[in-house]
């Protein structure tokens, strides 16, 4: 969802070809670089997803983090070593930075509470169709 510049049409369509009662899953990043430049366009919070879903008048929908404090700082430590450092730097680097990356995310703990003070990699989200 985060390459389509017109979120509702897109939202619409997908609900448009769901039979009564269909499933969508869906899943967009949050903590992520840039990617399929020119057309990375949106970060969505779960604010933002539920109230698109909202103006398609579509209301059954759960939305769930993706990652949390841990996964993040892991997310970034794997990233910044294989996409910031040089390739020698990086070399070095691993064998140092991979212990720890596991250990952040088998540490992990994932919150949905939104209302709280979270870091979140990505959301996924399941809709389905009223049966109507």
């Amino acid at each position: 969802m985060e390459h389509c510049y017109d979120y509702n049409t897109y939202i619409k369509e997908c609900v448009r070809v769901l039979k009564p009662n269909g499933i969508l899953f869906f899943t967009v990043p949050f903590l992520w670089p840039l990617h399929e430049k020119p057309y990375d366009y949106y970060r969505y919070t779960p604010f933002a997803l539920e109230k698109m879903f909202k103006e398609q008048n579509q209301t059954n929908l759960e939305i769930f983090s993706l990652g949390g404090w841990n996964a993040s700082l892991a997310t970034m430590l794997g990233l910044w070593t294989n996409r910031y450092l040089s390739k020698k730097k990086a070399k070095f680097l691993k064998p140092i930075i991979k212990p720890i990356i596991r250990y952040l995310i088998k540490k992990d703990k994932i919150n949905n509470n939104f209302s709280d003070n979270i870091m979140y990699t990505g959301i996924y989200g399941v809709l389905k169709k009223d049966g109507n």
